[in-house]
């Protein structure tokens, strides 16, 4: 695979692009007529869904024009990318995309309909998100240490609820199943709302999802969040320890979300759009809001949302082959 090879090419291309808008510029109105479209990869009320509205919000005020967001659940995420593809560049159309569909897909599925870097325009990284194990009815553990031992009592059960298969909590998955001796069996679902679902109801034992995903329930006590990653622990659970703490190193990395155009974008309409996100990110009522869910907010210009894909490649192509998860179809 030439994944980081025609990255260099595309930064390139990309050159300048971060400067921002000149007064003139700033001006600019987008020369399609209707709405945009934000194509979100997971189901409404999950984490991706909460951060496209309120973006999609500040950018109707700000644009002028309706902003629409449409859920395209399934396939890990990857239908909202793949329906963005083929559309034309002109700022009519952005999806909300993830470290699973840009990231780690790419060195999973042999089959992919879409190519991370060549057909898609990054704009910016919005937010990194600390990946949350959690546990619920079936287990009714209270911490990691019950809960492994639930699962090495109950082998036949030690089910665990991913958004995508091959992302990165199924990639935590299996990590944290060597580092406790225990076979998870990963089973997928569409996104973080129907893995709480499942926990809520009895149905799996474990489930992984961004902390946005499961930190209400957890307030609640409806599910118990058990270990986050990081290397610190979130600010809104201060009770629960990274799995770094728990002595499971290999899964202290974050995930990230972040918002892409069609190949071919132009310069300025990038730089309107990543200038507008960029500002609705740090907008005081809408930071503090994704704060309060767990989102870090780590807006970005184009190149360094080109960089940390490239980065993520290296990082994680050695576990995905480690796991022999490598050459999949879809």
């Amino acid at each position: 695979m030439k994944f980081p090879l025609r990255l260099c090419g595309f930064l390139l291309a990309l050159c300048g692009m971060a400067a921002g808008p000149t007064s003139s510029f700033a001006q600019q109105e987008l020369k399609f007529q209707g709405p945009v479209k934000i194509y979100a990869g997971f189901a409404a009320g999950g984490q991706s869904d909460i951060l496209a509205r309120l973006v999609a919000d500040r950018l109707r005020e700000r644009l002028g024009r309706p902003v629409i967001v449409e859920n395209k659940a399934g396939a890990g995420g990857r239908i909202a990318v793949e329906t963005l593809k083929p559309l034309p560049p002109d700022g009519s159309a952005l999806a909300l995309a993830n470290i699973a569909q840009m990231s780690t897909a790419p060195l999973v599925f042999t089959d992919l309909s879409y190519d991370a870097i060549a057909d898609f325009t990054p704009i910016s990284k919005a937010v990194d998100f600390q990946v949350a194990l959690a546990t619920g009815t079936l287990t009714k553990a209270k911490d990691f240490a019950a809960t492994i031992a639930w699962l090495k009592a109950n082998p036949d059960k030690a089910n665990s609820g991913v958004p995508a298969i091959g992302g990165l909590p199924h990639l935590f998955g299996i990590e944290l199943g060597k580092a406790t001796s225990i076979k998870l069996q990963a089973i997928p679902y569409r996104g973080g709302q129907p893995i709480l679902a499942a926990l809520v109801q009895g149905d799996l034992a474990i489930g992984w999802a961004g902390v946005a995903d499961f930190i209400e329930q957890h307030r609640g006590g409806v599910v118990r969040i058990i270990a986050v990653t990081g290397t610190r622990r979130s600010p809104q659970l201060a009770d629960v320890p990274t799995f770094s703490e728990l002595g499971v190193k290999a899964n202290e990395p974050n995930g990230w979300i972040g918002y892409f155009g069609p190949k071919g974008m132009p310069r300025d309409v990038v730089a309107l759009y990543n200038r507008e996100i960029t500002a609705a990110l740090r907008d005081p009522a809408i930071a503090s809001r994704l704060e309060a869910l767990g989102f870090l907010i780590t807006a970005s210009t184009p190149e360094q949302l080109a960089q940390q894909i490239a980065d993520d490649h290296k990082k994680w192509k050695p576990v995905v082959d480690g796991a022999g998860l490598g050459g999949q179809k879809q």
